[in-house]
């Protein structure tokens, strides 16, 4: 809807009302779609710096065919306006052709983030409208600031050096191993990044933990931002518990909220040691116990009387074994209370409530056998099984 033309060509007189006498208040601040950082980071994500820049302008209150816009842009901090079209002005063109949903764009060789400060270069940004030619009123003003620099990457003098290696707990050495032992009771490990001096609370940390970690194709083990208080983060114990046994080495990479990917950190090592899977040699049947002792191997109604709690079934716990591990019984597939974490216990007790016996084995006077079975598993991995019909 915009058309360029000389000043030397547009005939526009500097006033501070309208023709018709009507007072101009300033015109909305511009607005640039790209800006999509949240919570007011105004810094234009590097994906968009490839191109010129679109910003928006409102509608005006009050249009006439002979409009005309004087976008200008100076750099934070400094009091010089400087037009973006130099001797140039944006013709708005016919009112009732006009679509103010339509971008206007700033040059990309405006798209400059300077060698200092440290700090991402911000930019204001205001046009000045020509109101029928003979009002030109400043509005009001926006900015947008442009950071090319990556995490760790220093400006002046010019530095771009690989990140520290990542710290770990205290309680875990360089020489302990991540196991069973130390995972037991945790949600995770906390680890902490190198925190370089142009870190940002939004930045994205991404984690790669492997023998040999590629970080340009393998899928992080974790991502997000730091703690506020530590600036660290806590990776799930799940991935310590998939990874390979032996040495693994932890990086991690900074992706900005831009946009600008660091380089990978340095390694920090560490060895991963599984507990061996269950010898088949201790893996036994569940026990049900028969509470009047007579050997019937019957679950009759004085065993279902005996015991408030219910029938007790009885699982020898199959060695070697993780503290993580967990044990669930069925009686018929129905699940017997609630599957139990193994900790450093060689047997576990559950109880099938009468009300379920009496489900599963129905209303009768006759011998009607039910299979009771019990499943070990390390997360989602199935360690053992064994089964009895009772």
């Amino acid at each position: 809807m915009s058309a360029i033309i000389e000043k030397g060509k547009a005939v526009l007189q500097s006033k501070t009302k309208r023709a018709d006498g009507i007072l101009v208040d300033p015109p909305a601040a511009p607005t640039f779609p790209a800006q999509t950082i949240p919570d007011g980071d105004k810094r234009i994500p590097v994906a968009h710096l490839d191109k010129d820049l679109d910003y928006l302008i409102r509608k005006p209150t009050l249009e006439a065919d002979r409009d005309f816009i004087q976008p200008q842009i100076r750099k934070k901090g400094t009091t010089v306006w400087n037009d973006i079209l130099v001797d140039q002005y944006l013709e708005l063109g016919p009112v009732a052709s006009r679509d103010w949903t339509q971008p206007f764009k700033i040059a990309q060789s405006f798209l400059r983030e300077d060698p200092t400060p440290e700090e991402p270069t911000e930019w204001e940004f205001r046009y000045i409208f020509w109101a029928d030619g003979t009002n030109d009123v400043a509005s009001l003003e926006s900015s947008f600031a442009i950071d090319r620099t990556p995490y760790n990457v220093v400006k002046t003098p010019p530095s771009d050096r690989t990140p520290s290696a990542p710290t770990w707990p205290s309680d875990l050495g360089p020489t302990d191993p991540i196991d069973d032992a130390y995972l037991d009771g945790k949600t995770g490990i906390i680890v902490k990044p190198f925190i370089a001096h142009n870190y940002l609370p939004n930045d994205t940390f991404h984690w790669f933990f492997s023998p040999a970690p590629d970080t340009e194709r393998d899928t992080p083990v974790h991502k997000g931002s730091l703690s506020p208080t530590n600036r660290d983060t806590e990776i799930p114990a799940a991935v310590f518990l998939a990874a390979e046994e032996g040495p693994n080495r932890l990086v991690y990479v900074n992706i900005d909220a831009a946009g600008n990917r660091a380089r990978a950190s340095h390694f920090s090592q560490r060895d991963v040691v599984h507990t061996p899977e269950p010898d088949p040699g201790t893996v036994f049947p569940p026990i049900v116990t028969l509470a009047d002792g007579d050997g019937d191997n019957l679950i009759n109604r004085e065993d279902m009387l005996s015991d408030p709690r219910g029938v007790e079934i009885v699982v020898k716990v199959p060695t070697p074994n993780s503290p993580r591990d967990t044990i669930f019984v069925t009686l018929h597939n129905e699940q017997v209370g609630t599957e139990q974490r193994v900790g450093t216990e060689t047997e576990l007790k559950f109880y099938a409530p009468r009300a379920l016996v009496e489900q599963i084995y129905g209303d009768t006077d006759g011998i009607v056998q039910r299979t009771v079975a019990f499943e070990m598993f390390r997360g989602v991995k199935d360690l053992a099984t064994d089964s009895v019909d009772i």
